[in-house]
């Protein structure tokens, strides 16, 4: 059974309105689908992405570093707690199940 992370969803101005969120999923080899999309993906939306790719527990993921170079918004790996900010992307770890509350 994978690990599972927990996030919390809150808008970096801390608004009381919900952060509009953005998912991307693709199975084992997506790379090249998810980087044309960041290719073409608007980096002034107020939104948080969430980008899930099936990867391999048993290797480290370079993904963060191969997404970077197709977008101008940050690329980040999720880790437990993270809170998720608009015009930022986030990318889950490898066996990782994600919870969103």
């Amino acid at each position: 059974m994978p690990n599972q992370l927990n996030m919390s969803v809150v808008p970096s101005s801390m608004l009381h309105r919900p952060l509009p969120l953005v998912i991307i999923a693709a199975s084992a080899g997506g790379l090249g689908p998810i980087s044309e999309i960041l290719d073409h993906y608007p980096s002034h939306l107020e939104v948080a992405t969430v980008v899930i790719q099936h990867l391999s527990p048993d290797y480290r993921s370079e993904l963060v570093k191969l997404l970077q170079s197709h977008t101008e918004q940050s690329v980040h790996e999720l880790c437990d707690g993270t809170v998720l900010q608009a015009k930022n992307i986030y990318v889950i770890q490898p066996g990782m199940q994600i919870m969103l509350e």
